[in-house]
């Protein structure tokens, strides 16, 4: 590894001091709260703390950034796509291959796009995951109970017998052997 790339992965701080640095930039004022309505049938379990706003937030704020990284990237392969139509086969291929030709730029662009897409997709995965792991580490008895954030910032749950149809929980099919030349399986439900 040569020494530029060396003092370069020095220099950047570490993805849990990154997150850590995301998190306390997040001051109320820039919170997003959750778009979930609370209705009637929701039971209050507690209300949300700073911490489950600033994750709340941090997974919000990335799925943003995934929304406008991928609209992007689907512009810069609409415009790359029609400039390799209107080429023929040979020239657009040399174009691709060529440092600072628009193709290869377009190139470029997307692969980095696509890297930071990545990068963003886990720190959102990872706000959510922490999100209902905060959630219920400071809310034991909501450990069993589906829960939901409202945007009041409520943290509620639901029966779950109140909004379920009734649902088959077990089927068993039997085959019985065929009574007879040619004739098939008899398949009994229970």
């Amino acid at each position: 590894m040569n020494q530029e790339k060396k003092e370069d992965i020095v220099a950047r701080p570490t993805v849990r001091a990154e997150i850590d640095r995301m998190l306390a930039e997040l001051v109320p004022e820039r919170f997003v709260p959750p778009p979930v309505k609370r209705t009637a049938d929701m039971h209050l379990g507690c209300m949300a703390t700073e911490e489950i706003k600033r994750l709340h937030t941090l997974r919000e704020l990335a799925a943003i950034k995934r929304e406008a990284l991928v609209a992007k990237n689907l512009e810069i392969g609409r415009d790359a796509k029609e400039r390799i139509l209107s080429m023929d086969r040979a020239a657009a291929n040399e174009e691709v291959k060529t440092p600072g030709s628009p193709l290869f730029v377009a190139n470029e662009t997307m692969a980095r796009l696509e890297r930071e897409l990545r990068r963003t997709d886990a720190i959102g995965n990872l706000a959510d995951m922490l999100l209902w792991l905060e959630v219920r580490r400071q809310n034991a008895d909501l450990e069993t109970r589906p829960v939901c954030i409202c945007d009041d910032w409520s943290i509620c749950w639901v029966n779950e017998d109140a909004n379920k149809p009734a649902v088959i929980t077990r089927v068993t099919i039997r085959d019985e052997a065929p009574t007879g030349p040619g004739r098939t399986p008899k398949r009994t439900v229970h």
